[in-house]
């Protein structure tokens, strides 16, 4: 392979690994005669000078150290022969390697860490707590006693409030199981754990940054929110997930066993609304089993003879999207009434205390609002207040101040 063909390859897989870290790519074309610099802006850091040839011969004397002088945000200095591979780092470190692949793969994580702005290890923000989320555009953070509440639109937005709940420690050395109402079950095929980690960009899910997770979030998984509970699981981010008052899909199976590309088992549960699961048929309900999968379910919420037991509570995150509480009339999306939500939650079957207890007992509560599946921000907005009202007694303050 000629000096040309290997720092092509270097450049175009720079360029990929840039795009997906939101980094600018600084070009250099060297000859012995003319350097040209090309700046492409779509980014934070600019990534890397690439420089092929005989270093001795092809690269003028001092245009390194001069590049450094000139351009302060240059953190990396990329060198090659076509047979040995070294670079230097913001801080004139040199890094020999004689394979491609062993130089990129160091290179590709000291980009990573790099700061354009003081040549320092990354200094974007750092999420502290799930409070610090508010920072990020579209959610809002409350709290309701001790819990946190983060409320957003779409509801893939769950799984990087999930990620970094782990990534905080919250969880311990476990992996939290979802609790989730949802009018569909969002479990489509997202992909393979090393396919989804690609796109990612790392080898190993902990190593991502947030804006790398985040990106995968919001470019990667489904515009339509239908695979994130899949990828939840595939990545071993979540554990069981039960998915309550599903009406639009029927493809879960209570039965099955999910294996990740890791080896790691999840159940799925679909069951109906708490009003009917905790009736007498129900699989929340009298401690007679009626399926299978019923006993799965009630270990899961920790319940024994019809009520949660004393044992330490695993950890789970209780979420909402609010498009659990519509109905379809007339081919239009519209919410429940108020008196209908009341009913399901505080009429009978001891709904209303076992909201309070899952409430009580979640690591944190996460809200999709879900405009578009509810009817309209009217529609969505209307049964946020019902959840603030009846369920974390004002605590989302949807009610204007009087």
């Amino acid at each position: 392979m000629d000096n040309q063909k290997i720092y092509d390859k270097i450049y175009k897989s720079l360029v990929l690994f840039a795009s997906i870290n939101n980094a600018n790519v600084l070009k250099i074309s060297n000859s012995p005669d003319k350097v040209e610099i090309e700046i492409k802006k779509n980014g934070e850091v600019i990534v890397v000078l690439c420089l092929y040839g005989n270093a001795n011969e092809c690269v003028p004397a001092g245009l390194i150290s001069d590049l450094h002088k000139k351009f302060h945000s240059l953190m990396i200095t990329a060198l090659t022969d076509g047979r040995h591979f070294s670079f230097f780092d913001h801080e004139h470190v040199q890094y020999g390697f004689s394979d491609f692949e062993g130089m990129m793969k160091k290179l590709k994580r000291l980009i990573m860490k790099v700061n354009v702005n003081n040549c320092q290890v990354d200094t974007h923000p750092t999420i502290t707590s799930l409070t610090g989320l508010s920072m990020f555009t579209g959610i809002e953070h409350y709290s309701y006693g001790d819990k946190d509440i983060l409320v957003f639109d779409d509801h893939r937005t769950s799984l990087g409030v999930i990620y970094e709940a782990s990534k905080l420690g919250m969880f311990g050395e476990q992996i939290p199981n979802l609790v989730t109402f949802d009018y569909h079950e969002d479990c489509c095929d997202a992909g393979k754990q090393s396919e989804l980690l690609k796109k990612i960009g790392v080898e190993n899910l902990m190593d991502a940054t947030s804006r790398q997770f985040w990106s995968f979030v919001e470019f990667d998984l489904s515009k339509v929110d239908d695979d994130w509970i899949a990828a939840a699981q595939e990545l071993n981010l979540v554990k069981d997930v039960t998915i309550i008052g599903n009406e639009a899909n029927h493809n879960v199976d209570n039965n099955e066993v999910i294996v990740d590309e890791s080896g790691n088992q999840h159940r799925r549960f679909s069951i109906p609304h708490l009003s009917f699961s905790l009736g007498n048929r129900g699989c929340l309900g009298d401690s007679m089993l009626k399926e299978p999968y019923y006993q799965a379910i009630r270990d899961t919420f920790q319940i024994k003879n019809g009520r949660f037991d004393n044992a330490p509570v695993y950890p789970y995150v209780l979420d909402i999207d609010l498009d659990c509480f519509t109905g379809e009339i007339r081919e239009k999306t519209m919410r429940w009434p108020e008196q209908l939500f009341c009913d399901e939650f505080f009429g009978t079957h001891g709904a209303g205390r076992f909201i309070t207890a899952l409430i009580e007992r979640a690591s944190f509560i996460t809200i999709s609002r879900e405009p578009k599946c509810c009817g309209g921000m009217g529609e969505s907005n209307k049964i946020l207040q019902y959840i603030d009202r009846h369920w974390f007694e004002g605590a989302l303050k949807t009610m204007p101040i009087m």
